[in-house]
């Protein structure tokens, strides 16, 4: 993959994103199941950030609102954080931080236009969503990528920041079609050099990290583990 004709660096990087830069609508704050204060990112009153480009032509988009290509991704810089984000919120932002902070990389949050449970989202409801990055992360739209083995393979070698919970999904063979399916497919990303940084969640009212999961001791490099605990979930702020 080639290299974005303009690099960020690392400290211009974090110059442009400063948590919480922009002001936080008092109207979108909400709890989370916890009790710790969490919000909504607010939408502006801002021109759309593809106005007048489809979405997948030039799906990359920059916190300023600049479009650009899966080209511009590159293994060495960047971390992929797949998830709905409906809405962002700043357990989002917490866990992408801490992975920033952890490998040196700038995480490019991105949105599958399809995923296998909850169906296709139309072009107007991914740049809806892509509001609530403004000013603040790059975000990236995806076809034909539901599974996170399909991710993988799309962009092979950018690491991928993921949850416990979606860890155990990728483990879980009913994705794949049976058990040798998903040993198969599994060992491809190893193949290819994919790695999940795994942040602790919640699982049916128990706190899991990368170390309570059931990973076979040959699947374990593709597996890294990040610290922290932020227990916010979108669905709680809808």
């Amino acid at each position: 993959m080639s290299r974005p004709s303009t690099p960020c660096s690392r400290s211009a990087a974090s110059a442009r994103r400063p948590f919480l830069r922009t002001p936080r609508c008092p109207a979108t704050y909400g709890r989370s199941t916890r009790g710790a204060t969490a919000y909504k990112v607010c939408l502006r009153d801002v021109p759309p950030l593809a106005d007048g480009v489809p979405v997948f032509e030039r799906p990359l988009f920059q916190p300023d609102g600049a479009c650009g290509t899966y080209a511009d991704l590159d293994p060495a810089r960047h971390v992929l954080f797949w998830g709905s984000f409906n809405p962002l919120h700043f357990g989002h932002e917490l866990m992408a931080a801490q992975a920033e902070r952890m490998t040196g990389k700038e995480v490019v949050f991105a949105i599958a236009a399809t995923h296998p449970d909850k169906g296709t989202l139309a072009p107007e409801e991914l740049m809806r969503r892509a509001e609530q990055f403004r000013w603040r992360w790059p975000v990236l739209f995806a076809e034909r990528v539901a599974l996170y083995v399909e991710k993988a393979k799309a962009f092979p070698g950018i690491g991928m920041l993921i949850g416990a919970d979606v860890a155990l999904g990728i483990l879980n063979p009913r994705y794949y079609g049976g058990e040798r399916q998903c040993a198969d497919a599994l060992a491809d990303l190893a193949g290819i050099g994919s790695r999940f940084y795994v942040v602790g969640r919640e699982i049916e009212g128990k706190f899991v990290t990368l170390d309570g999961l059931p990973i076979p001791q040959h699947l374990r490099d593709l597996f890294i583990p990040v610290s922290g605990r932020w227990d916010v979930r979108s669905r709680d702020l809808r």
